[in-house]
């Protein structure tokens, strides 16, 4: 997402971010939010919040 300069994924169950740093592994994917049991779609952000769905619910999480 342009407006924050952050890398959002989703992956099965879970929404990821990409934490970038100056390291050895320059950075590493922390979860922004989980979901037991669903398949979430491509997340989407705006207003400083997370959308995104598993096919029968829109579910959203705001961003720290």
């Amino acid at each position: 997402d342009p407006s924050n300069d952050a890398l959002y994924i989703s992956a099965s169950d879970s929404v990821y971010r990409w934490l970038p740093s100056d390291g050895p592994e320059n950075g590493r994917w922390a979860t922004v939010a989980t979901v037991p049991g669903a398949t979430l779609g491509k997340p989407v952000i705006a207003n400083g919040q997370l959308y995104v769905t598993n096919g029968t619910q829109l579910l959203i999480a705001k961003l720290p």
